[in-house]
C-alpha cells in the first residue's frame, strides 16, 4: 500500500516515469495541458472571462476579497494539477464549484453599476452560440429523421425514443435564442439574463439527450474485456505488458481475475520459463507500437479485440521456444 500510494502514484506520476521502478501509468500530457483543456471544458462560460476580468469582481478592496480568494483557489489548483505528468480533464472537477461561483457572481451583477462594459457583447455572443448549437441539432435530427443517419456512428439516434420531440425542442430553442440575441443587442438587464440562463439549461438537456446514445457505447468495456478473458486460458490471472491503468483496472474488474502488469517481454520470458505462461496481452496503441512489432515476431497473435471504441488489445500466444 505504501509503495503504490507514496512511491508509484506520487513520485512515479510526478516524474512521468514508468516501468519496473514506478509502475505503468497512462494519460501523460505536456506541462501546459490544462492551459487549453480547462477553458475548453468550461465552454461556453470561458467566453465570459474578458467580461469577468474587466468587471469590478476582482478589484482591490474588502468586498471583492472573497472573489479574489476563489479565483486564486482555481489558479493554484490548476498549477498544482499541472505538476504530475498524468493529466485528464476529470482531474479538475473539484475546481468547478469555485469556478462556477465566479461566473455566478458575474451573472448576478450584469446590468448593475458593478457590471462590465463587455457584459452586453458577451451576452450576445452566448445567446448567438446557443442559437447555433440549437440550429445545428435541429438540422441534424431532421436529416436523420427524414433521410437516415449519414454516418454509421449516428445510427443509434434513429431508434432514440422521442426523436421528433427532441428535434422540435431544438428548433424552438434555436428560434428563442435568436430572439434573445436580438434583444441583448438593444438592452441588457437581469430579466434577459434569467431567460438566457434558463434557455441554456434547455439546450444542455437536448444536447445530452442526443449525445448520450453516441457516447455510452464508446465507453462500454465489459464486452471487450470478457472477450479478452475468453482467449486467456489461465483461470485466475491475466498477464499484460505495459498496460495502461484503465485497461489494467477494467480487465481485473470485469474478468474477476488478477492482472499482472509487466514492463517488457523479458519478464514474459521469465514467466513462461517459471510458471508456464501461455497467453499475455498488449494494448495496440501508438506508445506500444515497437513492443507490438517485437511481440508479433516472437509470438502468435491469437486475437485482436476492441476493448472500447477505437482502442484495441492484442492477445498473444506463447509458441514453443519463445522464451529462448
Amino acid at each position: 500500500v505504501v509503495r503504490e500510494s507514496l512511491v508509484n502514484n506520487t513520485i512515479g506520476r510526478t516524474l512521468g516515469r514508468s516501468g519496473e521502478d514506478f509502475g505503468t501509468y497512462g494519460h501523460s500530457k505536456p506541462l501546459l495541458y490544462y492551459v487549453h483543456a480547462f477553458p475548453i471544458a468550461l465552454l461556453p462560460w470561458s467566453l465570459t472571462l474578458p467580461a469577468v476580468w474587466s468587471s469590478r469582481l476582482l478589484d482591490r478592496g474588502a468586498r471583492p476579497r472573497r472573489m479574489r480568494f476563489v479565483a486564486a483557489l482555481v489558479v493554484c489548483g490548476i498549477v498544482l494539477l499541472s505538476i504530475p505528468a498524468g493529466k485528464r480533464t476529470l482531474y479538475f472537477m473539484p475546481l468547478l464549484p469555485a469556478t462556477a461561483a465566479l461566473f455566478g457572481v458575474w451573472v448576478a451583477r450584469i446590468g448593475s453599476r458593478s457590471g462590465s462594459r463587455l457584459d452586453r457583447g458577451t451576452l450576445v455572443v452566448l445567446t448567438g452560440l446557443l442559437a447555433a448549437v440549437a440550429a445545428a441539432l435541429t438540422l441534424t435530427l431532421a436529416w436523420i429523421a427524414f433521410r437516415g443517419a449519414p454516418v454509421e456512428k449516428l445510427h443509434v439516434i434513429e431508434d432514440m425514443p422521442g426523436l421528433w420531440a427532441v428535434a422540435a425542442l431544438a428548433a424552438a430553442g434555436a428560434i428563442t435564442a435568436i430572439v434573445l440575441a436580438r434583444r441583448a443587442l438593444r438592452h441588457c438587464d437581469w430579466r434577459l439574463v434569467r431567460v438566457t440562463l434558463a434557455f441554456a439549461v434547455v439546450v444542455a438537456a437536448v444536447t445530452s439527450a442526443v449525445g448520450r446514445p453516441l457516447l455510452d457505447p464508446g465507453k462500454e468495456m465489459r464486452t471487450g474485456t470478457l472477450s479478452i478473458a475468453a482467449h486467456v486460458s489461465s483461470p485466475d490471472r491475466i498477464v499484460g505488458v505495459r498496460l495502461g491503468e484503465t485497461a489494467e483496472a477494467v480487465l481485473a474488474f470485469y474478468s474477476g481475475r488478477r492482472v499482472r502488469n509487466v514492463a517488457n517481454l523479458a519478464q514474459v520470458d521469465q514467466l513462461v520459463a517459471q510458471n508456464g505462461l501461455r497467453e499475455f496481452v498488449i494494448e495496440d496503441r501508438g506508445r506500444t507500437a515497437d513492443l507490438v512489432g517485437t511481440a508479433r515476431a516472437r509470438f502468435d497473435e491469437v486475437a485482436r479485440i476492441e476493448l472500447k471504441s477505437g482502442d484495441f488489445v492484442i492477445v498473444f500466444g506463447v509458441r514453443e521456444g519463445a522464451a529462448k
